[in-house]
């Protein structure tokens, strides 16, 4: 990657970092409404997102997070014109395959079929699925119930402490 491509990135992580809890302080609300996505997109991506990360015992999944709100909301407000149409160009094709695939789309296969389908490579190693997974994945983890359920989290950190103790299962921190 060439320097003005990293200066440029650094530069949308630095910026998603201080706007975004500003910005999408409304994603968590229950009467959202879609700033980019139509219905049909909006759906499939909180259907992924939701198998992704579903709920458990220990976890909230994506869904009660309100990830799909966010990465709405996150690509109306981050994205370029070009992102854009590339995110929603790998949506079509997503939908597509699945409905070559089993006649149906994503939100109405069954969890076997999802999990056949996120695993093809065809599918899986595509940049859009990439970022799909990746923005799920941000979505989540800077979410509250994220950092409060699914990490330990502490909001200010005491002082340094270098040996401390680790019992099997335990979260791993959020910092």
């Amino acid at each position: 990657m060439n320097r003005r491509a990293t200066i440029r990135n650094l530069g949308f992580v630095t910026s998603a970092a201080v706007l975004t809890p500003a910005i999408f302080s409304n994603c968590s609300s229950d009467n959202y409404s879609l700033q980019f996505l139509n219905k049909r997109e909006f759906e499939f991506i909180d259907s992924l997102a939701e198998f992704i990360l579903p709920e458990t015992e220990r976890s909230p999944g994506a869904r009660l997070a309100k990830v799909a709100n966010f990465i709405d909301q996150y690509i109306a407000v981050c994205y370029s014109e070009d992102q854009k149409k590339d995110f929603l160009e790998g949506i079509v094709n997503f939908e597509k395959r699945c409905k070559d695939q089993f006649k149906r789309v994503f939100k109405n296969i069954t969890a076997d079929q999802k999990g056949e389908l996120l695993r093809d490579p065809d599918i899986h190693e595509t940049a859009a699925y990439q970022k799909m997974k990746s923005l799920i994945l941000f979505g989540f983890f800077t979410s509250q119930q994220g950092m409060n359920q699914a990490l330990r989290y502490v909001a200010v950190p005491g002082g340094y402490e270098g040996d401390i103790s680790y019992t099997e299962g335990e979260g791993a921190w959020a910092l």
